[in-house]
């Protein structure tokens, strides 16, 4: 076996033992709800634009021209610049109140080259894709452009809810920068599939920031969102930042959002929401990339499946950290605060709130499953609620809390497993042993009368060999400990500062 070190997070350090394994040939790894991930092609990696054809456009209030290439796919009327023909389109200058339209061919791709773009628009959307196959924005490498709505604008009947607004598929590369400032509702939207494959994307909304209604996947960049004035905006509600009057928060103000299915696959990630930092009605996959979420509402919420697989995500402050139907970590890091539920498997509705028609809906599974990575909670409330199955199979999982008395470690509706994961907990949780009686790993439960924020707690075997330390990050009057190595009639000694707390001899119960 080998040590190894995991940071947690504000400098705590805990020591594991665990199994070395041999590498496996690394596989493709799927949504487990079947969802189809989106197929990435040429078109959506940034290449030179200047590599091939293209048609330069100079914004200018009452004077937008084209400067070089072929006009015939470029109508300007005034301070509207319409795009109605497939190909490459590089623009650059200001509009201080104006759109860019592109209404082309429905089998067609459009790319627009951001190249030192600032543009407003004080009636309407300043960036609207009406029609095309694809739409894809390049911003290159050096290139600032920033994109400002004021009002919410209408086209065919349809409100025009963004400052970018795409009724297409709608993918984002190269590596220069996007500000979007909307004042009027949302920051990005496609009413189809939008993809984020690099860039500097910064957002303020007014209410979402980015929305992709069937499916948003980031794949890489550097991504900012601050959305319906963050998390700090629900302080101001009557009732205050948490009470029973207002813990359900409004639907507005989230920084990711879709309908149907979010991947995070790469880049970097921070939000500051006053609604859920990534919310989608179907599924959130995470596979790699780095997220740092502050909320006043759930960190990441998903309708289905929430599955990590990979990468870092750290919810700096929330109301419940996640919330799925199923929540699944085979891998990567996941960092939770919240003052309520640390991980909650639920539906989010009851036939109460939501009449017969919420509960035919019901999924038929409401369980938390850890087969890998690290789990780190720290909560208020309980650390994981399952209203249907907990199944704790690998990895490792790292509690300091619950800090109510209220509060339990695990919640549980259904059955418990315990087999494989490395569970590390101190709080002021209440906890029945019989929860994982019978189960094939072991564990120690310990009560310490006045723990307290900054102890160190070892846990030694019969020889005195330190199995595992952890550094408490509030105060505590209950320990939680299992590694898969604990055994059957050896007796385990837990120590807070040095000083002898407990000793345990397992039993084979």
């Amino acid at each position: 076996m080998m040590t190894c070190a995991v940071s947690a997070c504000k400098g705590a350090e805990i020591d594991i033992h665990v199994r070395e394994e041999t590498a496996a040939e690394e596989e493709a790894v799927l949504p487990m709800s079947g969802h189809r991930i989106p197929e990435d092609k040429g078109k959506d990696f940034y290449t030179d634009y200047k590599l091939g054809a293209y048609t330069e456009i100079l914004l200018r209030d009452n004077g937008s021209e084209v400067t070089s290439g072929d006009p015939e796919g470029v109508g300007i009327t005034k301070n509207v610049v319409k795009i109605s023909k497939e190909g490459t389109y590089v623009l650059s200058g200001k509009l201080s109140d104006g759109c860019i339209w592109v209404s082309s061919l429905k089998e067609s791709d459009v790319r627009l080259v951001l190249n030192g773009v600032t543009l407003t628009g004080k009636k309407t959307a300043p960036l609207y894709i009406e029609c095309a196959d694809k739409c894809i924005i390049s911003l290159p490498p050096g290139t600032v452009n920033v994109i400002t709505d004021v009002t919410q604008g209408e086209a065919s009947g349809e409100v025009l809810t963004a400052a970018v607004y795409s009724r297409e598929d709608l993918v984002i590369n190269g590596s220069g920068t996007l500000k979007v400032n909307a004042g009027a509702e949302d920051g990005i939207t496609s009413k189809d599939t939008l993809k984020i494959m690099e860039g500097v994307i910064e957002v303020t909304a007014a209410d979402d920031g980015l929305y992709g209604k069937d499916e948003l996947v980031v794949r890489g960049g550097s991504i900012t969102v601050n959305a319906g004035g963050g998390a700090g905006a629900r302080e101001s509600s009557p009732h205050g930042w948490f009470s029973d009057e207002d813990e359900e928060t409004p639907e507005n103000g989230q920084a990711l959002k879709s309908k149907g299915f979010i991947e995070i696959d790469g880049g970097e990630v921070h939000t500051d929401s006053l609604g859920d930092g990534l919310h989608s009605d179907g599924d959130i996959f995470i596979t790699g990339g780095k997220l740092l979420i502050r909320t006043s509402d759930d960190g990441m919420h998903a309708g289905n499946y929430f599955q990590m697989e990979g990468g870092e995500a750290a919810v700096e402050e929330s109301m419940e950290g996640v919330e799925a139907s199923e929540i699944h970590v085979n891998d990567g890091f996941l960092w939770v605060t919240a003052l309520n539920d640390g991980l909650n498997a639920s539906f989010g509705k009851t036939a109460l709130e939501e009449g017969e028609e919420a509960a035919e809906q019901r999924p038929e599974k409401e369980d938390v499953t850890i087969r890998g990575g690290t789990v780190y909670l720290s909560t208020v409330e309980d650390a994981i609620d399952s209203n249907g199955d907990l199944s704790l199979l690998g990895g490792t999982l790292i509690v300091n809390g619950p800090s109510s008395e209220k509060g339990l470690l695990f919640r549980v509706t259904g059955k418990a497993a315990l087999s494989g994961t490395s569970v590390l907990a101190a709080g002021e949780f209440g906890l029945s042993g019989d929860l994982f009686r019978g189960e094939r790993q072991h564990f120690l439960l310990a009560k310490v009368p006045e723990g307290a924020s900054g102890d160190a707690i070892k846990v030694t075997d019969a020889d005195g060999v330190v199995l595992v330390t952890l550094s408490a990050e509030s105060a505590y009057r209950s320990l939680f400990i299992s590694l898969p190595e604990l055994k059957a009639g050896t007796t385990y000694s837990i120590l807070v500062n040095g000083q002898s707390a407990a000793k345990i001899t397992v039993s084979d119960e």
